[in-house]
């Protein structure tokens, strides 16, 4: 279990580098945001299911992914809450939520695909509530590629062919 949450670690912050790496480049078409959505979510996936050895339960899968979201959760608590204090900030308002964009950077091109309906008096603290529930997406699709792995090896021992 330990191993697989370094490795989770390891790996998400590996597609960060590459987000950043591919962001550099300075390629922008239409559907670029949703390109990159997708070839993030199937990293994730493909880590899961290829690199990642399948623990004995459902609940086991899921603490052995979870350190890339509770990492990101400390990261959100540090940036919005810490940082952004009621009568003043540590830091200047433009670079609230800096190190929790950075460290989601593999999702951000949905952040990029609801800027058009997101409001824009939204700083600080209430952006960061704004943007909690991308804390737990990477290891959800990680979750997703070992719970597919599992199924991919019933199905391969012949267990439920007389079903199919």
């Amino acid at each position: 279990m330990v191993i697989n949450n370094f490795l989770a670690f390891v790996l998400h912050i590996v597609l960060i580098i590459i987000t950043i790496l591919f962001g550099s480049i300075n390629i922008y078409y239409r559907y670029f945001d949703f390109i990159h959505l997708v070839v993030m979510m199937v990293g994730y996936w493909s880590l899961g299911y290829f690199v990642l050895r399948h623990q004995e339960s459902k609940m086991k899968n899921m603490l052995s992914v979870s350190s890339v979201s509770v990492i990101g959760l400390l990261v959100w608590i540090f940036d919005y809450i810490l940082l952004k204090q009621e009568g003043g900030a540590f830091i200047s308002l433009d670079f609230t939520g800096i190190f929790f964009e950075l460290y989601n950077m593999t999702f951000i091109s949905i952040h990029e695909l609801i800027k058009p309906f997101e409001d824009t008096n939204q700083i600080g603290v209430m952006r960061g509530i704004y943007y909690i529930w991308l804390c737990p997406l990477p290891s959800t699709f990680i979750w997703v590629g070992l719970q597919m792995k599992e199924k991919g090896n019933v199905f391969s021992k012949g267990k439920y062919k007389e079903k199919l």
